[in-house]
C-alpha cells in the first residue's frame, strides 16, 4: 500500500526531530562539562593569587592578568608574555573529556590558519591533561562589540562595518572555512576597524580536494539561514545570510525576522521575507534581498556583495541611479553589480590576502603529567 504524501512528510519530520534531539543530548553533556569551569572551586579571577592552578608551561611563559569576560564555555583573561611584557587575551577552558579537548584543538587549528586584519589572530594553545585546563592565546583587542553600538552608528560607520566584515568573510571563504556564528556579539568595532572573533563552531568545508557537507544545526537563532532549519546540509552561504540580518539590523535598529516565540521566528526566517522599513531605500533593499535570498545558490557571495552599488560613493551612485531600471522597488541587477575598478572606494584588503596561508606547524603545548615535557 502506497503511503500518502502527508504520511511521508510526517515520517521525514519525525526522523529529523529524532536527529536533532540526539544532537542536543550530546551538546548538553558537553556544555555541562564545560560549565564546570564557571563553577569550579579553583579561582582564576585574581591576577595576584598563586599560580599553582595554572599549567606549568602556560605560567612559565605568561602571567595571568585581569578577567575580561565570561561565556558558557570559557573565561577570558588578559595574559602578559613574560619575555617582552606584550599583552594578549587567553581563553581558558576546563574539561578532561577527550572529545572536548579534540574540539579545542580543532578550533585552534582553524583559528591559527586565519591571518587577516579583520579577524582576531589565534597565537598558541596550551593543554594540561593533568588538571583539564586548556589555554588559547589570542590577539588582545579591546574594541567594544557591535551589539552595544547598534543604535548609535551613522550610515558611513555602518558601511565601514559591512565592508570590513565582508572582507574578513571573503578571506575566510577563500580559505574554505565557514564561520557559522556571525552576529553583532562576535564583531568588535572601534569606529574605523572591525574584528571578527570566536571560531568555536567554524568548519573547513573543503578538505583534500573534496567538499565536506555541513549539516549540524549551529549558530544564533535570529542570524541563522533558512537552510539550517529546513535542510540536512548547507554551504558557506549561511555566513552571507547572517551578514544580511546584521545589515538590516544596523539600518533599521530592528531584527528582520522576530516573533514572540522561537517557533514563530523560525517560520519567519524560512519565509525569507524581511519587513519593509522607512530607513531602507531602493538600493539598500536590493542589497538586502540578495543577501537574504532564500535559495543559497542565488544568494550573493562576499565578493559580489562588496561590488554592490550600496558601497559606492555618492558620485558613482548618482551616475548609476540615472541609468537604473526599477521594478517593484528593486533595482535591475546589471545596474547594481559594478566593477570595483569603477569605485573610488576600491578596497585593497582582498588583494593583499588572496594568497593561501602556507603550511605551518601549530603551536600546541601539551602537558600530560605533573612532569614538564622536554619538548
Amino acid at each position: 500500500m502506497l503511503q500518502r504524501p502527508n504520511e511521508k512528510l510526517q515520517q521525514k519530520v519525525t526522523l529529523y526531530k529524532d536527529k536533532i534531539r540526539s544532537q542536543l543530548k550530546k551538546k548538553i553533556v558537553i556544555i555541562k562539562d564545560q560549565m564546570k569551569l564557571r563553577h569550579s572551586k579553583i579561582q582564576l579571577d585574581t591576577p595576584s593569587q598563586k599560580q599553582s592552578n595554572i599549567a606549568a608551561d602556560f605560567s612559565d611563559n605568561y602571567e595571568l592578568g585581569e578577567k575580561l569576560g565570561e561565556g558558557a564555555h570559557a573565561i577570558v583573561h588578559k595574559a602578559i608574555r613574560k619575555c617582552d611584557n606584550q599583552e594578549f587575551a587567553v581563553k581558558i577552558f576546563r574539561s578532561s573529556d577527550p572529545e572536548i579537548i579534540a574540539s579545542i584543538r580543532k578550533t585552534y587549528q582553524i583559528g591559527s590558519m586565519l591571518q587577516h586584519p579583520n579577524l582576531i589572530k589565534v597565537k598558541e594553545l596550551y593543554i594540561n591533561q593533568q588538571n583539564g585546563y586548556s589555554y588559547q592565546i589570542m590577539e588582545l583587542c579591546q574594541y567594544p562589540n557591535l551589539e552595544s553600538q547598534i543604535n548609535n552608528l551613522n550610515l558611513n560607520e555602518i558601511k565601514t562595518v559591512m565592508r570590513e566584515l565582508l572582507n574578513g568573510i571573503l578571506y575566510m571563504h577563500k580559505q574554505k572555512i565557514c564561520h557559522r556564528d556571525i552576529k553583532p556579539d562576535n564583531i568588535l568595532f572601534d569606529g574605523q576597524n572591525v574584528k571578527l572573533l570566536d571560531f568555536g563552531v567554524s568548519k573547513k568545508f573543503y578538505v583534500k580536494q573534496h567538499h565536506i557537507d555541513m549539516w549540524t544545526p549551529t549558530g544564533t537563532q535570529f542570524y541563522c539561514a533558512p537552510e539550517i532549519y529546513t535542510k540536512v546540509s548547507y554551504t558557506y552561504k549561511v555566513d552571507i545570510w547572517s551578514v544580511g540580518v546584521i545589515l538590516y539590523q544596523l539600518l533599521t535598529k530592528e531584527l528582520p525576522f522576530q516573533d514572540e516565540t522561537a517557533h514563530g521566528t523560525i517560520e519567519l526566517i524560512c519565509k525569507a521575507q524581511f519587513k519593509d522599513h522607512p530607513a531602507l531605500d531602493k538600493v539598500s533593499k536590493d542589497l538586502l534581498s540578495r543577501l537574504l535570498w532564500i535559495d543559497p545558490k542565488k544568494r550573493f557571495n562576499a565578493d559580489e556583495a562588496l561590488k554592490h552599488l550600496w558601497f559606492q560613493n555618492k558620485e558613482i551612485k548618482q551616475q548609476c541611479m540615472d541609468d537604473m531600471i526599477v521594478h517593484d522597488g528593486l533595482v535591475n541587477n546589471s545596474s547594481l553589480i559594478i566593477q570595483l575598478s569603477q569605485s573610488q572606494n576600491r578596497n585593497t584588503y582582498a588583494n593583499n590576502f588572496e594568497t593561501k596561508v602556507e603550511a605551518f606547524m601549530p603551536t600546541i603545548h601539551v602537558k600530560q603529567s605533573s612532569f614538564r615535557d622536554s619538548s
